[in-house]
């Protein structure tokens, strides 16, 4: 996990109480993944309690344990990883 050491510090959890005030801002938007988590594509689950704020994108995630998971190695989640047609 040595290369997200960096990446780690921009990954912030969001609480539930928070998430409407970031949705609604201009500065930060949905991730390309939209409201499916990035971790579990074959199933995904649109829950907004387990949010993520990293580079300006908001990433909603299933549970506490795909949010950990994401919150340890965020870039390995989004770099080069390819988001859900909207058609599927």
């Amino acid at each position: 996990m040595r290369p997200d050491l960096i990446e780690r510090q921009q990954a912030q959890a969001l609480t539930i109480a928070e998430v409407p005030f970031y949705e609604k801002s201009y500065s930060y938007r949905q991730s390309k993944f939209g409201r499916n988590c990035p971790l579990a594509m074959s199933n995904p689950k649109k829950v907004r309690d387990h949010a993520v704020l990293y580079r300006e994108r908001i990433y909603y995630l299933s549970d506490t344990n795909e949010k950990q998971r994401f919150l340890n190695e965020p870039s390995r989640f989004t770099k080069a990883v390819e988001s859900v047609p909207l058609d599927v």
